[in-house]
């Protein structure tokens, strides 16, 4: 067994005892917005982004929310597909200029700091529910340091890895996780109002960007 594929073991590994042992429920998972309904007695003017789309068609829900989540979850199997057949990157699309050891190496290292940033912030979020998030771990620096650290684990699996279908699949898996961050804020400021409207104006959405209302 060559260093890939302890690593990513080790990777996946951490990511399905996050999803079974320490799960952290999403407002605006595609489970929530298929089956969870909008509160009654609120007209749709009134009702935040997260509703709305709850509310929503099911054939609308499906195309705009379960078929962008589904395309993210077989690019994510890619990676410890390739690490024990590498002949499946050649399918997806070779990018052969970016296939070198040092490229492997440095890919390997970023997917084991991006699932270091997640797990890390699972676990902090978990043991701490009743503080001040501003005050707590990566709370301190980003409001959704678990999907920062996704986003790293992602580019981590495109440099070690790279293959034309994972590098293109980066922008809508961004995309669509960036309007369920918005889709959960919104309904949070409602839910939790100004603790949690003050802890949006203070502390950024991902890194160093996204700090609003």
């Amino acid at each position: 067994m060559d260093v890939a594929q302890i690593v990513i073991l080790i990777a996946y590994g951490s990511l399905l005892l996050e999803l079974v042992v320490f799960p952290i429920p999403s407002e605006a998972s595609t489970y929530q917005i298929f089956f969870e309904a909008a509160p009654d007695g609120r007209s749709t003017s009134e009702a935040d982004a997260l509703e709305r789309a709850r509310e929503r068609a099911p054939w609308v829900k499906f195309v705009r929310f379960f078929l962008p989540t589904a395309l993210g979850v077989l690019l994510f199997l890619v990676p410890p597909v390739a690490a024990f057949w590498p002949e499946l990157t050649r399918y997806l699309g070779p990018l052969t200029g970016l296939e070198t050891p040092g490229m492997r190496s440095t890919g390997l290292f970023v997917i084991l700091l991006g699932r270091a940033i997640t797990f890390t912030s699972v676990l902090q979020l978990r043991r701490h529910k009743e503080i001040d998030l501003a005050s707590l771990g990566w709370f301190r620096f980003s409001r959704n340091p678990g999907l920062v650290g996704m986003y790293v684990f992602y580019l981590g699996n495109c440099l070690a890895f790279p293959c034309l279908a994972l590098f293109v699949g980066f922008f809508p898996y961004v995309l669509n996780m960036h309007t369920r961050v918005l889709m959960e804020e919104s309904h949070l400021s409602r839910r939790l109002g100004s603790p949690y409207r003050d802890y949006l104006r203070r502390v950024p959405r991902y890194l160093f960007v996204g700090t609003s209302k």
